[in-house]
Parts: structure tokens; sequence; C-alpha cells
């Protein structure tokens, strides 16, 4: 079994990292395009912290979704190491990551990877969450990160 508010809560950091990521990548482009895009892309970040704020609440209300379904444990271990090898996960300051970056595209480049790396888990975690809970916020949260990347991908 899995604990659902360690699946969650592993979303909500990862989402809370990226926002830093962006604010501070927004701060050091100063104004213009790129200043315009990174805030845009913390917004999304905050809506999707919040989102996964309000998953968690309501799996863990009456702890009837305390545990998740992963039998053969394959779930857990799959998200596991996504989580681990996340950009901005582990020793990695996303704030110091993008202030260290050398111009708007690396910061692009970084920012690509956190959006793919974040697509990645989050089809891990979808098959793990009930429908009954929401599985299909989790699809939203996938399609936005996707179109994250398509907006990143055209500013290369």
């Amino acid at each position: 079994m899995f604990n659902a508010d360690e699946l969650f809560a592993m979303g909500i950091e990862i989402e809370k990292n990226g926002a830093a990521f962006y604010q501070a990548a927004a701060v050091a482009a100063g104004p213009g395009a790129a200043q315009r895009l990174f805030t845009e892309l913390y917004e999304w970040e905050l809506d999707h912290v919040a989102l996964f704020e309000k998953l968690h609440d309501k799996a863990v209300a009456g702890k009837k979704y305390s545990k998740v379904e992963d039998t053969d444990g394959l779930g857990r271990a799959y998200l596991t190491a996504m989580a681990a090898n996340h950009v901005f996960t582990g020793a990695s300051n996303p704030a110091t990551m993008a202030k260290k970056c050398k111009g708007p595209r690396q910061v692009i480049e970084i920012a690509m990877q956190f959006e793919k790396d974040s697509v990645a888990l989050y089809a891990g975690m979808k098959g793990l969450v009930p429908r009954e809970l929401g599985r299909k916020h989790i699809d939203t949260l996938i399609h936005e990160e996707v179109k994250h990347i398509g907006m990143l991908q055209k500013k290369l």
C-alpha cells in the first residue's frame, strides 16, 4: 500500500519548488518578455500547489483514502525513483538554481526539464489515485505541464 498523504505531499513540494524557481527567474530576468513568461509560470505553479493541497485534504479527510492500492510495490518504487531524480528535489535549491543561470535560455532549459520530470511523475501518480478522489485532476495537471513545455519550447 502507498500512503496517499505521501503521494500528495510529494506533488505539493515539487510544485512549490517549481514556483520558487520561476519566481527567482522572473526577478533575475528583469522587465520584459522573459519576466512575464516566468511570472505566468510561477502563478500556474501556485495553482498546482492549491490543487494538490485540495486533493490532499480530500484524501486524508476521514482516512477513507489513507492507503493507495499498490500490491506489487512497483508504483511506490517508480514514484520514489522519479521524485529522487526530479530536477528540483534533493540538495538543489530552486531559487539558487535560477539565480545561477546565465540568461533566460538556461532558465528555460532547466524549466523544460522540470516540466518533463513533472509529467513523468504525475503520469505514474495518476494510476495510484482512486477515481473517486479525483484522478481527472491529475490528468489536468499533466495537460498543464505539457502546455508549459510547449510554451517554453517556443521561447528557445
